[in-house]
């Protein structure tokens, strides 16, 4: 629903806050004028909390537009969010984190609880300025996403409503696939923060700008020096190895203190409102799922066909400004009288896709279980061309079949995977919803796999499907595992294949072998099987079978009438993780039949 402007304008402050511990951080905000004149009543305020930088300078290396907002990226993180809530009656800002930009301190960690402390006296500054409510809002995605919602574990009282998009919840997870590190993520955080972090005495073009009244530049400079102290990601991550690891840098559990799926009861406690966006396609959709799972907080969840920058078919800036409107202006418009989830199926047209639910996954769904086989069939040209049959294996026998890992394969490095890039060209990051074409709906965008990948792993294909089969919610397989080494990476994708062949992406997973323990849970985990990925669980794998149980990331997908379910099994990525120490001629060998009965179990509607 649109909107009249009531400000037609806005002007930029900038300074230093100081924390409770007295390192200050940068800070902008702006306030919205009409017709030049300033307003001057209190209006609630939502802001950002930022590590790629609160302002910037121009192609110049100087600042041209005072009050310019920062047009880095796009949805959450960009400027159009801002433009409208400041025309609708907010004031807004973003902060530096400590350690970054122009802020000062020193970062031991990649995100935890300093800037959960951090975040919180922010939020009580915002609220006692004579120009702001006691009503305060966050948002943002990715790493915006993720400080919202460990701000909100630590319950500031005025913190009232925030919108994590893309947001992750479990530190281990972000930079581990169950024991398969994430090495992609780590060396492309320490780049961009080595670029971005240390000013230089001379301007450089699009670099941190200094406060307003820095205007020798020496604050700027002062926090820059400090933060050639902050810890590299590799010097931390890389000595982490599984979830109870102690960081070297701060002698704490990062992986677990860092994370507010530990802190659930808090996040609960603050009662904050929460409205989540993600996508079936990002490394985060099973954290927004998971803490809509778990919260009695007032939660909606948007889920689309999207990857880590996308936002399509979606009137975001409307929708936020209501969330806002409801939870900081008390306005009573209906949005929490809507349908609790909005997910998309993907391969419905774009007007027919969009579903509602009062709980995710849906309750009441079937369950659809394929069983591994050897035998052939006739779809794929893989090392083995296995079955996923409808029938369970009969008798005794144990059925084999055994892979030579291939070291040459891959599904592309994951930050590339998570954007999406892949398919950009065709599904643009836009701000008109018009310029994302059909196409973008009916699938991943993934190129196909079936010779780029599949033919070099081993496969299970179902037979032609006799009617639409929608699945709609975490895909789960059960395969019993032995190998030639003490230990071996899995990687399980599965595909959705055209009758002309074609292997589409649908969804995936990933765990080393030896990190195949299950752990109880603190938390509802849909009753899946959770890794709790802790150090005295770790367990050779060996000549013997084993069984990895491992949830794929949920998907809501239609696998068209006449098409294949495929399952895919590599031991190797050359670009989505470190590998283990060797693979030369490492086998992998998968058990069907017998006491090893392998399956793939899918919920469908």
């Amino acid at each position: 629903m649109a909107a009249q402007s009531i400000f037609d304008g806005w002007v930029r402050h900038s300074e230093y806050v100081a924390m409770r511990d007295g390192v200050k951080l940068a800070v902008d905000y702006y306030r919205p004028t009409k017709e030049g004149a300033l307003h001057s009543k209190p209006l609630p305020v939502v802001w950002r909390f930022t590590p790629y930088g609160r302002y910037q300078t121009g192609a110049d290396g100087k600042v041209s537009d005072q009050n310019a907002i920062l047009d880095v990226s796009s949805g959450s993180n960009g400027k159009a969010i801002f433009e409208h809530l400041l025309q609708q009656g907010y004031v807004v800002a973003q902060a530096d984190i400590r350690g970054y930009n122009a802020s000062f301190g020193i970062s031991e960690i990649w995100l935890g609880p300093q800037q959960g402390h951090d975040a919180f006296d922010l939020t009580e500054w915002f609220s006692a300025q004579h120009w702001g409510t006691e009503n305060v809002g966050m948002l943002g995605r990715s790493y915006l996403g993720s400080v919202q919602l460990m701000a909100a574990s630590y319950a500031s009282p005025h913190l009232k409503a925030i919108v994590p998009e893309m947001a992750q919840i479990d530190h281990f997870s972000l930079f581990s696939r169950n024991g398969v590190l994430r090495n992609d993520l780590v060396v492309s955080w320490d780049k961009m923060r080595s670029a971005m972090d240390v000013a230089a005495i001379v301007p450089k073009p699009f670099s941190v700008a200094p406060v307003m009244a820095d205007t020798s530049r020496a604050d700027l400079l002062t926090a820059s020096d400090e933060h050639k102290l902050n810890t590299r990601l590799a010097d931390s991550i890389l000595q982490m190895p599984v979830r109870d690891s102690t960081d070297p840098a701060t002698g704490t559990k990062h992986h677990i203190e860092s994370s507010v799926l530990f802190k659930l009861p808090q996040l609960e406690q603050s009662g904050v409102a929460i409205y989540h966006l993600s996508g079936w396609y990002d490394d985060s959709i099973r954290d927004h799922l998971t803490l809509l799972r778990n919260l009695n907080n007032p939660q909606k969840i948007h889920i689309g066909p999207y990857f880590h920058q996308d936002n399509f078919g979606f009137d975001y800036l409307t929708e936020t400004r209501r969330w806002f409107d409801y939870w900081l202006k008390g306005k009573d418009n209906g949005i929490m009288d809507e349908p609790r989830v909005t997910y998309y199926v993907v391969g419905q047209k774009p007007l027919e896709g969009w579903h509602h639910s009062s709980q995710w996954p849906e309750p009441d769904l079937d369950e659809l279980v394929l069983h591994l086989s050897g035998e052939k069939s006739g779809s794929a040209r893989s090392f083995n061309d296995g079955t996923l049959s409808y029938e369970e294996p009969q008798g005794s026998s144990d059925g084999k079949d055994v892979y030579l890992v291939d070291e040459t394969l891959s599904l592309g490095d994951l930050i590339t995977r998570n954007t999406g890039a892949f398919r950009r060209d065709a599904c643009p990051v836009s701000k008109n919803i018009a310029d994302v074409g059909e196409v973008c709906y009916l699938s991943s965008g993934y190129p196909d796999l079936s010779d780029t990948y599949d033919a070099k792993a081993i496969t299970y294909t179902s037979a032609e499907l006799r009617v639409d089969v929608v699945v709609a919610g975490f895909p789960e397989v059960k395969v019993f595992v032995s190998s030639n080494r003490e230990d071996a990476d899995l990687f399980f994708v599965l595909t959705e294949v055209t009758p002309e062949g074609v292997s589409q992406f649908v969804s995936d997973g990933a765990i080393r072998a030896s990190h195949r323990s299950l752990n109880k849970p603190s938390f509802d985990n849909f009753g899946l099987p959770w890794h709790g990925n802790f150090s005295p669980d770790l367990t050779d794998l060996g000549p013997e079978p084993a069984l990895i149980s491992l949830a794929l990331k949920p998907i809501a997908n239609l696998f068209e009438k006449g098409n294949r379910i495929r399952l895919t099994i590599a031991g190797y990525d050359a670009k989505s993780g470190v590998p283990l120490e060797s693979t030369e001629d490492k086998k992998i060998i998968i058990h069907m039949g017998g006491d090893y009965r392998s399956n793939l179990s899918l919920p469908i509607k």
